[in-house]
């Protein structure tokens, strides 16, 4: 008798320990919070779009093909803060204002072009910290091939209170193609986590830009997770480029993606000189609540700014 009153009183100290962590998990906002993708101030002006354009900065990030097409060298430095807002107002949100940072040295001076990028973020009590290497070579006289090594660190509270930190490290990979057809229009495709290292992160894109007499640019990226059902994981990002005097650029971006059921614009300017390249940019995301997500209700507004030394 007097093992079974111990047996019966442990099942109801577990039944209470496990409703209770239960309910820490429904009333914490920030559990559901998740450390996104890496954005330059350039990527969050166009809401991140640009898997078909030639950029050099964010070759590392995005498509490391691209850097294939430059003879230059580059040093970047972004700063970035964010403000979220939960959607429900008897939420606050917990923990630190997140932050970004991220320093970028490219070289492409030699035909076969290198990028190495190191970046950090921040959000509640959760970090990211990031190590990532491209390398970008020629295939033919309009077409390139990339390849980007990135490896990971991240602390990570599944709580969102900070009280169970835990760090995950890994390593991926992203192979990217740039093919100009003309000095006005390039395609791109991109294949990011192939050997799926995180599921999640699995993914295809596509995408193009087309400059209009050297004025007005047209930007468009589409993808989806292809190791899954793809139209449950669709998303697209548009963008328009506008050359305003010889050395200002304005740029907008609109984006949509139903794998995390996000959506958002994203507009900068950036001034762009024959050594010095300066850009501030501003993005806006509305994250909608899934339950099979663990995802609650946000708004989440970025800000950033940037500056690029070319040599």
């Amino acid at each position: 008798m007097q093992i079974n009153s111990l047996s019966r009183n442990n099942s109801m100290i577990i039944k209470r320990y496990t409703i209770f962590s239960l309910l820490i998990l429904l009333i914490s906002p920030d559990s559901f919070a998740r450390l996104r993708d890496y954005e330059t101030t350039r990527l969050k002006s166009t809401a991140g779009t640009g898997v078909g354009s030639v950029l050099m900065d964010e070759s590392s990030i995005l498509n490391p093909a691209g850097l294939a097409f430059y003879t230059m060298g580059s040093i970047y430095f972004q700063k970035g803060g964010t403000t979220v807002t939960n959607s429900n107002p008897t939420e606050p949100y917990r923990g630190n204002e997140p932050a970004s940072m991220g320093i970028i040295a490219s070289d492409a001076s030699a035909g076969t072009g290198g990028s190495i990028s190191y970046t950090t973020q921040a959000q509640g009590f959760e970090t990211r910290k990031r190590i990532s290497a491209a390398l970008a070579t020629p295939v033919t006289k309009n077409s390139a091939i990339g390849s980007t090594i990135r490896k990971t660190t991240d602390e990570l509270s599944p709580s969102g209170y900070g009280n169970d930190l835990y760090k995950e490290r890994y390593t991926q990979f992203i192979f990217g193609i740039t093919h100009a057809i003309s000095d006005k229009f390039t395609l791109g495709l991109t294949a990011v986590d192939p050997l799926k290292k995180r599921a999640e992160d699995t993914r295809g894109l596509m995408g193009f830009q087309y400059t209009f007499e050297n004025i007005i640019t047209l930007m468009g990226d589409l993808g989806a997770d292809y190791s899954t059902d793809p139209s449950s994981t669709l998303q697209w990002r548009g963008a328009l480029q506008i050359r305003a005097y010889n050395d200002f650029y304005l740029r907008f971006g609109t984006f949509s993606d139903k794998a995390w059921s996000e959506r958002g614009n994203g507009a900068g300017i950036g001034w762009v000189g024959p050594k010095l390249v300066f850009e501030i940019a501003y993005k806006n995301t509305k994250i909608d609540e899934r339950a099979e997500l663990n995802q609650k209700g946000q708004s989440i507004k970025d800000t950033s700014f940037s500056l690029a030394y070319k040599f």
